[in-house]
Order: structure tokens, then C-alpha cells, then sequence
């Protein structure tokens, strides 16, 4: 018997690595059979924020009936010391709160567009707080190297869903606080600087006057390492106003230019100003989250198989049940059981 036969029968028990391997065949099967994603979405928790949670506890274990404000002026260590009282409860409300979330994102306000398809998982930092990773597949998402026009579809589609944008207080004094208190990253410490000393998470952003698309240069190319040399001594000048671009004497078509050109891989470089560079991108009509989120449009995509017979995109279902093509095959190699089996699955 091999060794991951032992704990197979596990498979159904969250957590375990049987179940875990499974999941990742059905999300290897997904993109298989939908093609790439179009969102890649994280979500966190801010625990420490969420006063009910921590009244809930206090009053559950300690008959303390805390006000909301007497939990908000706590401070870090007394907030930890209840959470860690009844971690499940912390962690059950988070996993409440992001399905009614997803309810909303998948539901007829189509937040990030109409949603088709998604899979998630719950992952959990080291002191235990969890946040969760989604990906999303967008009905009629563009792609990119379709046509000619597809680059102005992809940056028009991005900006319509995705924003690095710092709203002053006059436009939204609410999604101002929200976005300077839960989105900004901080300055990076040993938990995101990799051994070179550089952001785990691409901070700090540059700057940019438009969403466009950063594309890695041919390793063929003339001229590759002069035109790379050239590229990241611009960017690397540029950290103060945009109006700096006329003082150090770069054109703003050079600088956009520059922009354009990747250093490692295909990216997508958000509009955003100065003052907006260690913002993560968010979502405006997902505010209501009240915490941190990351989303990332998935820039390379092909689309999803289609059947030879019919035109139709190839799933398991359609192999099943909808393809008129395969009718014969099915009737050949499929007993009673089976046929029994598929009529309950068009139910």
C-alpha cells in the first residue's frame, strides 16, 4: 500500500492532506476546463477591529459586558488575550462574515462583474489570524493578445473593478479612513523583505498617470540590456510629484515608456499618484469588508477548451449530459447505472 493510501479515507476532513490534495485536483480541474481566472482576491480579517467579536468572548467567558467603545481603546495585548480565549469563535465569525460577503459578489450587484465560477481557500499567519484567497472567473472577462485593441480593453476593465486610489475627505470621508487605515502598507520589516532587502509584496509601487500593461522585453531583443538599464534608472528617479518628471528632464511618453517595460514578468502597473504608492489595490463596492483586501487582475489567459462537435466550452458535465455529439458514445460505453446516474445530475 502507498503511503498516501493510509489517510486517503481522510479526504473529506478539512484540513487534512488528503483533503487539501483533493481540493487542488478539483482547482487544477477548474482551470483545466475554465481556463485561467480573472481575479485573484485576498481578504483579511482585521480581528483586532472587530469589536463584537471581542465583547461576544469577554461576556461569554468572563461575564464582562464590554462597550464598544471600551474595546476599541484597547490595546494589542488585551485584544489578543481575549481572541485567543475562543480562537474558533474569532475564526467562525470571520468565515460568517466572508460568505455574506461573497453573497454579495456573486449576487446580482456583480461588485467585480458576473461571476461564474470561484473557488477559495482559508489560510491562517502564525499568531492565527486567518485570511482567505478567492479566485474568481468574470463572464465575458477580456483577454489579453486578442486583437490589437485588447491592451485598452484589459486597462479599461481593470480600472473599472480595481483602484489604488486615496479618496480625500471631502469625496468619501469613510472609504478615505478605511483606505489610509486598513490598505496602506506599512514600511516593511523582516516579515516582507526577501534576503536582497527587497518587498515580498512589490512595494512601494510606482507611480503612474494611467493603468497600463508592463511587458517583459524578448531575449532576443536589440539592444535588450541597454533598453532594461535604461528603464530602471527612470522609474528609480521617480519618488517624489509627478510634476518632478519636467525637473529631471523625462518626458512623460519616455516615462510611460519605461513603464511599459517589465524586468521580470507581464504585469499590470495601476494609475496611481505619489501618495498612493504602498496602497494595496482594492475594490470601491467592497468597503463594506471594513479590512484589508488584495485584488490582482490575472493578466495572462487563454481561453477555456471548447468541443470539436458542438462549440460549446468542454466540462465534465457536457461530456455527461449536454454534448449531442457524444450521445451515441454515451449510449455505447455507459451501462444503466450510469444513464440512472446522469439523469439524476440533470435534476
Amino acid at each position: 500500500m502507498h503511503k498516501e493510501q493510509a489517510y486517503k479515507f481522510l479526504k473529506t476532513v478539512r484540513g487534512t492532506p488528503a483533503y487539501c490534495g483533493n481540493m487542488l485536483l478539483v482547482n487544477l480541474a477548474m482551470l483545466k476546463g475554465l481556463g485561467v481566472p480573472t481575479f485573484f482576491v485576498t481578504f483579511s480579517a482585521a480581528d483586532y477591529h472587530r469589536p463584537e467579536i471581542i465583547r461576544t468572548i469577554a461576556q461569554q467567558y468572563a461575564g464582562k459586558k464590554f462597550t464598544e467603545e471600551e474595546v476599541l481603546t484597547m490595546d494589542w495585548e488585551e485584544k489578543s488575550k481575549w481572541l485567543r480565549t475562543n480562537p474558533i469563535m474569532a475564526n467562525r465569525a470571520f468565515l460568517h462574515r466572508w460568505e455574506a460577503l461573497n453573497e454579495f459578489i456573486t449576487g446580482p450587484a456583480h461588485p467585480l462583474g458576473i461571476v461564474t465560477h470561484f473557488v477559495y481557500k482559508v489560510e491562517f499567519q502564525a499568531r492565527g489570524s486567518p485570511h482567505i484567497h478567492v479566485e474568481y472567473w468574470i463572464k465575458d472577462a477580456p483577454k489579453l493578445n486578442i486583437n490589437p485593441d485588447s491592451d485598452r480593453k484589459v486597462c479599461t476593465f481593470v480600472d473599472k473593478f480595481i483602484t489604488a486610489n486615496i479618496p480625500s475627505k471631502e469625496e468619501n470621508s469613510e472609504l478615505h479612513d478605511l483606505v489610509t487605515a486598513r490598505q496602506v502598507h506599512g514600511k516593511c520589516s523582516s516579515y516582507c523583505l526577501k534576503p536582497n532587502q527587497t518587498c515580498r509584496f512589490g512595494f512601494e509601487k510606482v507611480p503612474s498617470p494611467k493603468t497600463l500593461i508592463s511587458r517583459e522585453l524578448q531575449e532576443n531583443q536589440e539592444n535588450r540590456t541597454n533598453v532594461l538599464d535604461k528603464a530602471k534608472e527612470t522609474l528609480k528617479k521617480v519618488k517624489a510629484e509627478m510634476q518632478i518628471l519636467q525637473k529631471l528632464q523625462i518626458p512623460s511618453e519616455q516615462y510611460e515608456r519605461h513603464l511599459q517595460v517589465a524586468h521580470r514578468s507581464s504585469r499590470i502597473i495601476l494609475k496611481r499618484k505619489t501618495n498612493e504608492c504602498h496602497v494595496n489595490a482594492y475594490n470601491h463596492d467592497l468597503q463594506i469588508w471594513k479590512a484589508n483586501m488584495d485584488i490582482q487582475y490575472f493578466l495572462c489567459g487563454d481561453d477555456p477548451p471548447t468541443c470539436q462537435l458542438c462549440g460549446l466550452i468542454v466540462s465534465v458535465r457536457h461530456i455527461l449530459v449536454e454534448c449531442v455529439g457524444l450521445r451515441d458514445i454515451r449510449t455505447k460505453y455507459f451501462s444503466l447505472f450510469c444513464c440512472g446516474a446522469v439523469s439524476k445530475c440533470r435534476q
